[in-house]
């Protein structure tokens, strides 16, 4: 379910632990170090400390892997919003970055160091006229372009990168889902075991067996998890939501990459796991779509 904090924090003591105080990971090398010419804020109170990172509004980086990212998507298309940024740097200590809008278009981005025991310790003020996201075929980033007061001379600061290569090794993903209304399982697909299963109606259920999506579509899903921040250890022992909606939706998901197995399970009720119901709008996009499926659904015309 929703990443917790106290996973993030988990998974820096043990990073910190095997890697010391240096690293190459690409995620870490992105965070920018404040210059000495810069100037810090003058409308910034620099005794009141930020709050401690967020896990159910921040965006939160922890070498290469992005909780929430969801909502940077957001920000970028509403554009009229303040959104806090958090990364870790290998010793585990916080930077913050804060964005908002300005009436003008541009964004305020302000950058704290304060919780960096290895920092300036500097709240530092930069006004940048638009945060881009470029996906390509094995890596996404968002970054802020023509950033001006003196923040360097490229005026880019480089947010969030993705390396899917980096996830894509090793074992291949697959994943389970069960789509149910009020618990009862109307849709099943396994990619692991290659099955499929349809409820046509109350008493007719379709299988198939060597059922497999396009690679194409596989790498769709696979890439949506990733985004997603669902491909890696983290605390999933929050209670699901009581949904008292009748009838209402209900999702297992189970997703597996080498040796590990990630299960989430939430229902529509649930809207603390944007996240998990936007990978499943991916996985029935891509189903809908599938021609075996759209045969069993014209079929269940002629069910009465």
């Amino acid at each position: 379910m929703m990443v917790k904090l106290k996973g993030l924090m988990f998974l820096v003591l043990v990073l910190v632990a095997v890697t010391g105080c240096t690293s190459n990971d690409p995620a870490l090398e992105d965070l920018p170090a404040p210059e000495a010419t810069r100037n810090p804020s003058q409308d910034m109170k620099q005794s009141t400390a930020p709050a401690d990172p967020d896990p159910t509004s921040d965006v939160i980086g922890l070498h290469g892997y992005v909780q929430n990212l969801y909502k940077l998507d957001k920000f970028i298309q509403e554009k009229n919003a303040v959104q806090r940024i958090v990364l870790y740097t290998i010793e585990g200590d916080p930077i913050f970055y804060t964005l908002e809008y300005t009436k003008e278009g541009s964004i305020h981005v302000q950058y704290d160091t304060r919780k960096d025991h290895f920092g300036s310790k500097e709240v530092l003020n930069y006004t940048c006229s638009s945060l881009d996201r470029t996906e390509a075929d094995n890596r996404l980033a968002y970054e802020l372009t023509d950033c001006k007061d003196g923040y360097s001379e490229s005026g880019k600061i480089s947010l969030i990168q993705l390396d899917y290569q980096r996830f894509n090794k090793g074992k291949p993903f697959d994943f389970r889902f069960e789509y149910g209304v009020n618990n009862n399982i109307l849709i099943l697909i396994d990619t692991r075991e290659q099955k499929l299963d349809v409820k046509v109606s109350s008493d007719v259920n379709k299988s198939v067996s060597d059922f497999q999506l396009r690679e194409k579509d596989m790498k769709l899903i696979y890439k949506e998890a990733v985004n997603q921040g669902l491909l890696w250890d983290q605390d999933n022992n929050e209670e699901t939501v009581t949904c008292n909606k009748k009838p209402h939706e209900s999702y297992k998901l189970t997703l597996y990459k080498d040796d590990n197995t990630y299960p989430y399970e939430w229902n529509e009720c649930d809207k603390n796991n944007q996240n998990l119901t936007i990978l499943k709008n991916a996985i029935m996009g891509v189903l809908q779509k599938d021609k075996i499926y759209e045969k069993i659904t014209e079929d269940m015309l002629y069910v009465e």
